[in-house]
């Protein structure tokens, strides 16, 4: 190589690598929101309040092959059953008040059970208002599991494969439901979690 090669090599311009685009984590979607009755959102759309029965919603961004995990809270509630909590496979408006009143979505209920298609299952240990729910979400082997305060409340649960949105709902019981939702990017830190996610996923829905 000439001198004059070797000096253009040493003096060539190295284009500066991009930055990785930020991540966007989800929010409760308005638009899911938005039946009748509703729930009215808040504090950038991640705490949920309805003051009747028979809301539902669902979050901004669904899953699909990967291994997620998120956390809800129920902060209130009317009488009757708690608000159930899960996922569903039908995107946004998905049929049915709650999570598991249809075929295509799954919810945990606070008795402990698992709901699908209007039916429940004995799952695991159930919750309370102002418990933190975990949900591990496995896209590949096509699998949920629940926590409660940092605790399995229960072993996987076999689900189809599709894409999932994290969702709530209740059914008409009266007075007021609010649910809060922390889609990432950390979670709370509850005894026996330690701000740590389940071996093998990652925190948030993105």
């Amino acid at each position: 190589m000439s001198n004059l090669g070797y000096y253009r090599l040493l003096t060539r311009r190295v284009l500066p690598i991009p930055p990785p685009a930020p991540i966007v984590y989800a929010t409760i979607d308005p638009s899911s929101a938005a039946t009748n009755p509703l729930w009215a959102l808040s504090s950038g759309n991640l705490v949920a309040t309805s003051t009747s029965g028979g809301a539902r919603a669902n979050a901004t961004v669904s899953l699909g092959a990967v291994k997620r995990c998120w956390e809800m809270k129920v902060t209130s509630n009317g009488s009757g059953d708690l608000v159930t909590l899960g996922i569903n496979n039908s995107g946004p408006g998905f049929t049915g008040f709650f999570p598991g009143q249809d075929a295509n979505s799954y919810g945990f209920a606070s008795d402990g059970s698992i709901q699908n298609s209007s039916g429940g299952a004995a799952y695991g240990t159930g919750f309370s208002v102002g418990d933190i729910l975990l949900f591990a979400y496995d896209g590949i082997a096509n699998t949920i599991q629940l926590y409660v305060n940092g605790v399995a409340s229960g072993s996987t649960y076999t689900i189809p494969s599709g894409t999932y949105y994290p969702c709530f709902g209740r059914g008409s019981n009266p007075g007021t439901g609010t649910v809060t939702c922390n889609f990432g990017p950390t979670i709370s830190g509850v005894p026996a979690s330690s701000g740590n996610p389940p071996s093998g996923f990652t925190i948030g829905v993105y």
